[in-house]
This record gives structure tokens, sequence and C-alpha cells, in this order.
């Protein structure tokens, strides 16, 4: 009885255990899932090259354990790997382990044209033989001597084509070594790092004693090529090779990084030691790094000067230290304290910038700061480009709320003026979005003739630039803005051109080429606040294309009289014409609205509503004067501009026996002492204007009576 209760007891246990494995099988078959077994964890002691590169290729084939520890401790041969070695990881096994390189002896990987991984964790650990301390990973890369191995990569990083985020933070020693063993040595390689992943955290030590340039199709560094969204990589360099050139035949090239992907971060533990001498990539190219979105850059406690010297060319952005920068903070300053530019040399077939190819802005408060106070200056060559400038070739506001301060910078810009191709001592270009721009301490000098001390072209957006306390010299085709569509500009404090020297003929002084654009001073360019001071031997128009700088001191024209100016809009607004005018204030009032109030209002520059105050309704109304008028200090050279750049007057001006005395071309200024300008002095003179008087064009049916014109 008992007997047979236990027979039937098995049964039973044997039917279930029959069930649950045939349920099993179908709910794998089900899933897809093929049930394999996972190799443990192992400790390999590898003593040859062979037992090293059968590893390799064991992991390849999906055997071994990522996280295997292995220990080499050759007895035997010349180098730790041969041309037989595939590069250890794949995508779906990183590796991940711990490798101990023996502290001396044997510790060399002679690779040919391979990575030592392909994917690598940042868990995985190099560790010298019988210590926890980091192992120093030399390399010394040579070509193949015959047809690789099946599974042998030809081609990628130095180091690891790809990094993967692990559970921890990853910290390496790389030296890359002369070739010196048998065959050819190679010539090139990917960078140290193909591309770090999302989030992950790298600190990476490389000792370049080699002669190998990076270079590939891909996001190329001698680094880094990708450093991805949110990661960190930290990075301290030493080498004494020759320069080297790092170049992307596709893609973005940087000295350190091809590409930092949205707020990863690079930590610059050492100076720059990296021997890297030329940077080209396909699209952008920076001396540090081609492009980066919403980049952290920090200094390591021991660095206090981190030099640049390479010469960077990039197809759409070029930079002496990044092709393309993208910031999305709230509020940024990027500063110019560490970092050490001297004879930088920056092309680019569209924006090449001395720091910036492309600076595009979505941050409602950024600031560069030069630190000029700190006997910092900089020195750039922008040799070709549609943008160029000593910052950026390039800037882009997100709004014209934001603002963009430029404060405490010395630059000297060699620069050659070339059709199409606008430069300037700070910015090439503004795009045509309105930015707001405050410009102040900051010195320029040039040899060739970029187009403008401060600004190529302010684009068509209707930028408001507000100047202070700049000193330019050298050659331009003007001082401050080459082009200007429209859009407002505002001088304040010193500006200091006595060692500006302008291009005969087709110069500025202050701005080139003006559109609908604002122009004036808050003070008088006396001693009354704004201080101009001039390069008295020259003898051009202040603004090339129409008018003057119109000057509000307080003691004739008066900035709160003319404008309404919203700090926090970075808008000025017209105030309306008065048809009736009896002071100068309401003629300048009815002559800027006649001058600028052409189009409707766009960017900076804003009129008061109403058609009355349109320039088409001024020039065919009715206009009185009321009371005699003289326009000397003002910068007012008549009604309308000398260009002929406004519609004909065909109303009614009503003179009311009234004298209204012109100022057309009066001196104004310091000479470049500072002290008053000598009797006679043409500074401040009309040159090339050709519509000189109180109307540019009077048309048919006009008609102006009982007025006197004086001056």
């Amino acid at each position: 009885m008992t007997k047979g209760l236990k027979i039937k007891s098995i049964s039973i246990f044997a039917f279930v255990a029959v069930l649950f494995f045939a349920l099993l099988v179908f709910s794998l078959s089900f899933t897809g899932v093929t049930a394999s077994a996972v190799e443990p964890e192992q400790t390999y002691n590898l003593h040859s090259i062979s037992d090293f590169c059968g590893y390799a290729r064991e992991y390849a084939s999906g055997n071994r354990n990522p996280k295997d520890v292995l220990v080499l401790a050759y007895t035997s041969d010349s180098a730790l790997t041969d041309e037989t070695f595939i590069s250890l990881g794949t995508s779906d096994r990183p590796f991940a382990g711990t490798i101990y390189i023996p502290r001396a002896g044997i510790n060399t990987f002679h690779l040919s044209n391979c990575p030592l991984f392909d994917y690598l964790s940042t868990d995985a650990k190099l560790l010298y033989n019988g210590t926890t301390s980091n192992a120093l990973v030399e390399i010394m890369r040579g070509q193949a001597s015959e047809t690789p191995s099946e599974g042998v990569l030809t081609t990628g990083a130095a180091f690891a084509n790809h990094v993967v985020n692990g559970t921890a933070a990853a910290s390496w020693e790389v030296s890359l070594l002369a070739y010196s063993g048998e065959g050819v040595a190679a010539t090139t390689h990917q960078g140290l790092i193909g591309d770090i992943a999302d989030n992950a955290s790298v600190t990476i030590s490389l000792n370049n004693a080699s002669s190998l340039s990076a270079s590939g199709s891909g996001a190329v560094g001698m680094i880094c090529g990708t450093l991805g969204a949110g990661a960190s990589l930290s990075v301290s360099t030493s080498g004494t090779g020759t320069a080297l050139s790092v170049t992307s035949t596709g893609d973005s090239a940087g000295g350190l990084v091809g590409k930092m992907l949205d707020g990863a971060t690079l930590t610059l533990a050492s100076a720059n030691n990296s021997c890297v001498g030329t940077v080209t990539g396909a699209d952008c190219a920076g001396g540090l790094v081609g492009s980066a979105i919403n980049p952290t850059i920090v200094f390591g406690e021991d660095v206090t000067s981190y030099a640049i010297t390479a010469s960077v060319t990039g197809t759409n952005n070029a930079g002496g230290v990044f092709g393309y920068y993208k910031t999305q903070s709230a509020s940024e300053t990027f500063s110019m304290l560490k970092y050490t530019l001297s004879g930088v040399s920056v092309s680019s077939s569209n924006y090449a910038g001395g720091v910036f190819g492309y600076l595009d802005s979505e941050c409602a408060s950024l600031t560069f700061d030069g630190k000029a106070s700190n006997s910092k200056s900089f020195s750039f060559t922008l040799p070709a480009g549609k943008g160029r400038g000593g910052v950026a070739g390039k800037y882009r506001a997100n709004a014209l709320s934001d603002s963009f301060e430029i404060q405490n910078a010395n630059i000297t810009v060699t620069a050659t003026t070339a059709t199409g191709q606008l430069s300037g001592g700070l910015l090439g270009c503004v795009t045509d979005n309105p930015a707001y721009l405050t410009i102040h301490d900051v010195e320029i000098s040039s040899s060739g003739a970029p187009t403008a001390g401060l600004i190529g072209t302010l684009g068509s957006g209707g930028s408001f630039v507000d100047v202070e306390d700049v000193s330019v010299g050298g050659h331009f085709d003007a001082g401050l803005i080459g082009e200007m569509p429209q859009g407002v500009l505002r001088i304040k404090g010193e500006t200091d051109f006595s060692a500006f020297v302008a291009h005969t003929g087709g110069s500025g002084c202050i701005v080139k080429d003006r559109g609908r654009a604002l122009i004036y001073a808050a003070k008088d360019g006396n001693s009354n606040g704004w201080q101009f001071k001039r390069n008295t031997s020259n003898h051009i128009d202040d603004i090339h294309t129409w008018g003057e700088v119109l000057r509000t001191d307080g003691s004739v024209l008066a900035e709160g009289d003319l404008f309404t100016v919203d700090g926090s809009a970075h808008t000025v607004t017209l105030k309306a014409a008065v048809t009736s005018i009896g002071t100068v204030t309401q003629f300048a009032l009815t002559a800027l609205n006649i001058q600028l109030n052409t189009t409707a209002a766009a960017g900076a520059l804003c009129f008061t509503s109403g058609n009355a105050n349109k320039s088409a309704t001024l020039l065919s109304g009715s206009l009185t004067l009321t009371a005699d008028i003289s326009l000397a200090g003002t910068g007012l050279t008549g009604f309308t501009r000398d260009d002929g750049g406004n519609a004909s007057f065909t109303g009614t001006l009503n003179g009311g026996s009234h004298t209204l005395t012109l100022a057309i071309g009066e001196s104004y200024g310091l000479n470049g002492s500072g002290a008053a300008l000598a009797a006679g002095s043409r500074q401040g003179n009309i040159v090339r204007h050709e519509y000189n008087g109180l109307f540019a064009e009077i048309g048919g049916g006009a008609s102006v009576s009982k007025l006197t014109l004086s001056g």
C-alpha cells in the first residue's frame, strides 16, 4: 500500500514537471525568445598573444561573460596583441569586465588599424596587474601586412569605437606610442574614442607620443567624436609630438571633441597638450569643439591657461574655439579668462569667427567677457567666410527682448574685404532675427581690411545696438557697423577713432551703408557725455550713405523728448510728428518721421501709430514754422534723407516769415588727444551725399513760402 502510494506520488510529480517544461518551451516559442546559457563570470589567466586573441574571438562569437576578469600574465612575446586580434565588445554585449595589465615588461597593444574595444562599458576597468590603480594603456598602431582575419576591424578609433553608459563612471589612461614594430606604421585613426553614450561619465588621460592624425567621415575629435547628451568627459593631455591634424570628411571636427550633444559637459583638466595643429570639418570645425548644443565647459583647478593655436577650416561654421555653439540657458556668461588664443587662423565658405563660427543663442541674458582687464588680448586671421568676426562669424538671437553683452575684449583681427564677405572686429553678421546687443569696454584693431570695427552687417530684422566706450584702430570700411538696413544704433561714452584709418572713397567713419535705421548719440560727441575722438586725417562722411549722427545732449535735443525707450522690450519708439513747428524738437520729430516712418515698423525701431505720422502723409501735407529754428548741434541736415531715399516733397511749407538755419556737415567731435578740433576742421563734413538741403527733392505742385534759409 505504501509502496503503491509512493509510486503514484512520483508519477504525479513527474507529470507536473513534464507539463511545466512543456509550458516553458511553449512560452519561449510563443514570445520568440531562445533560451541559452550565459557563461558565469570567470577569471582568465592569459599567457600569450594567442591566448588573448583566442579569448577575443570567443567573445565576438557570443561566448564569454562581459564581466570577465582578464589577467594578461605573459611570459614571452613582444606585445599583447597581433593582427588577428578582434576588438573587444559588441553592441549587445559591451565589454564591462576588468583587464589587468602588467606594470612592466610586455604592456603594449599592437593594433592594425583596429580599436582595442568596439563597444566598451564605463564599468570596465583597466588596472595594473595585482593592484587597483589605473594601468597606462599603451597603444601602437600599425597597418595590416596581409588580408585581415574574419571579424577584425580595419578602421576605427584607437581606444574604443563606442563607450556605453554602465552603472559607474569610467577613468582610463591611454598612451599613443610612436610605431616601432615590424611592418608599416598607421597614418591615422578616428580619434581616441568614436562616441560616448548619453549620460555616461568618462575621465580620460591621453599621452600623445605618436604622429597619428585623426580622420573619419563622422564627427571627429582627437579625444572623442561625439559626446552624448547629458554625458560628461574630463580630459587631460600630454605629448611632445608634432602638430597633428583632425579631419572630418562628412561631419564636424574639433580639436578635442567633434560634437557635444545637448547638455554635455567637457572638463579641461590640463593645459592643451594635444598636439593638434589643424582642424578641418566638412560641416563645422572648432579649435576645441566642432559643434556644441547647450554645453558646459569646466576648467580644472590647476589650469590657468588653455592655449589654442590651431588652423581651423569648416565648410559651414568655423571658430577658433567652437564651430557652432548653441546656448539655451536662461543666463550665461562665456568667459575668455582661461583661454589663450594667439595667431589662430579660421576660414569657412560661410561663417568664420575667432571664438565662434556661429553663435546661436536662445539665452535670455548672454554675456561674452573677453577679460581684457586681465591683460588678455586675442588675435585672429579670418581669410574667408560670408560673415567673419573676431568673436563670431554669425550671431542669432531668439528674441529682441533677449540681450547679448560683449565686454572687456581686446581683439586684433586680420581680414580682407571681399565681395559678399562681411567682417567685423566682433561679429561678422547678425541674422534677420532682431537682436539686442550692448557692447562696451572693447578695443579692436586690424590689419588687412575688415568691413567694420564692430559688426559687418546687422541683417534686416531691425536690431538694436548700444555702444559705449570702444576703441577702433586700423583699416576698416566703417568704424562701428558696415551694413545697417534698419534698426537702432545708440552711442554713449567714449568712441576712440584716433587710430582708425578709413578707406578712401567708399567708407563711413561710423556706419557705411544705412537703410531705414536710427543712428543717434545719447550726448553731443564733444565733451558732454559722448566723447568722439577722431583721426583728423580722415576726410569722409560719418555715415557714408545718408544723414549724420543725431546728437541728443540735452541742451538742444533730448533723448526723452524724441523717443520712448523700453529697456525690457529693447525698443525705441519715435514720438508723433508735429506739423506746426515752433521748436527744434518739433522739427526733429517731423524730420525723423519723414526719413524713417516709410514702411511698417519692424524690430527695435517703432513709431507712434496713426497715418498722420507716415512719411508719405507728411511729404504731401502742410507744414508751418511758427518760430525761428536752428539745426546747429543736432546732426539733422533737413526734413528728408540726403540720398534721395524719400519721396519728393509735394505739399505746402509756410515759413511764417521765419528763418531756418541749416548746419549741414558742421564740424564736431574731438581730436585724437581729446582736445577740441582746430578751427576750420573738416571733421563731420558732408563729402559724398548727393542731395544736400532742406528737402532732397521737391515735386510738382509743392509750395514753399515766407521762409528764409540760413547757415
